[in-house]
């Protein structure tokens, strides 16, 4: 099975690039739901204040 001579550098580049996509998709992702996890962590705890105590 012949290969091209630059098929084994362009494959080494792709896997390179989509490597890189993942790496920076899933530090955007957990960013975000860090960011989501926070609001929703402070929204909860407004609301437990607001509600007073009970009795």
């Amino acid at each position: 099975m012949s290969r091209l001579p630059g098929k084994d550098a362009y494959d080494l580049f792709l896997f390179y690039v989509i490597g890189q996509a993942c790496i920076v998709l899933r530090r955007y992702w957990f960013r975000q739901s860090s960011w989501y996890n926070y609001i929703l962590h402070q929204a909860n705890g407004t609301l437990f204040v607001a509600a007073g105590p009970m009795n």
